[in-house]
């Protein structure tokens, strides 16, 4: 499946080809990006391996889909990942996650992506999106709340990073 923005050379693809293994390793491949995303789950190093590992990664048990996860692409070209995790069919909501590799940032691509994921979502029938951000990643505290999402809390010293404790700023949106 492909979805295309309408107001930028953008779209986001699912299921993610094999094929862009390099790519999303030589993307993810960043320290500053490991720091900001605030998750010990994204390795650095980010290897070919860690991207065969995450595109083959189950996402649904049975019928029931979990997670999925769409390639950004601008202008063709693979820039980053988002997608919706821990979907909650009986709650209906998700989280929410993505990541735009350092030569694509400040473009407005994250904020476009995150846009058509929302759509996505409320075709989904997903009621609400939630998410946390490190406190110091204000670039992606912004692309959240252009797209309508707003603080709901802080999660105080929620993680650490290089021996320094951190807040999680917590956020979410409503389908409505």
């Amino acid at each position: 499946m492909k979805i295309r923005s309408a107001r930028m050379n953008l779209e986001i693809e699912e299921p993610i080809d094999i094929s862009y293994a390099d790519d999303i390793a030589d993307l993810a491949n960043d320290r500053e990006l490991v720091r900001s995303i605030g998750s010990h789950s994204f390795p650095y190093p980010y290897t070919r391996e860690d991207a065969i590992y995450f595109i083959e990664s189950q996402r649904s048990y049975g019928s029931e889909v979990f997670r999925v996860d769409f390639l950004i692409k601008f202008e063709g070209r693979p820039a980053g990942v988002i997608g919706l995790s821990e979907i909650n069919r009986t709650d209906s909501n998700a989280h929410v996650g993505y990541w735009v590799g350092k030569k694509f940032r400040g473009k407005g691509i994250a904020t476009e992506a995150l846009h058509l994921i929302v759509k996505y979502s409320r075709d989904m029938k997903i009621h609400r999106l939630y998410t946390s951000v490190v406190e110091f990643n204000f670039p992606s505290m912004i692309v959240l709340m252009r797209n309508g999402f707003r603080i709901e809390g802080r999660e105080s010293d929620a993680i650490r990073i290089g021996g320094r404790y951190y807040d999680f700023i917590k956020f979410a949106r409503l389908n409505i």
